[in-house]
């Protein structure tokens, strides 16, 4: 299954970008990042934790889509 979401902080709420992933059993792998426009990380590369306060990051508005 391919599908799109927000990538958001638990602990802030901050939005840093959307990703595109799939999902094969139970691994994720991520495929691309666009950073949001408050996004402050290095680079395109999909960050492991949020840029603002340092917190836990979620898939947010998870949204299938075609392979």
């Amino acid at each position: 299954m391919t599908f799109k979401a927000d990538l958001r902080c638990m602990m802030c709420g901050h939005f840093l970008g959307e990703v595109t992933a799939d999902r094969d059993g139970q691994a994720t792998r991520v495929r691309g990042f666009a950073p949001g426009p408050r996004f402050r990380g290095l680079g395109h590369q999909a960050p492991h934790r949020c840029d603002k306060c340092g917190g836990s990051l979620i898939f947010d508005e998870i949204e299938q889509v075609a392979a």
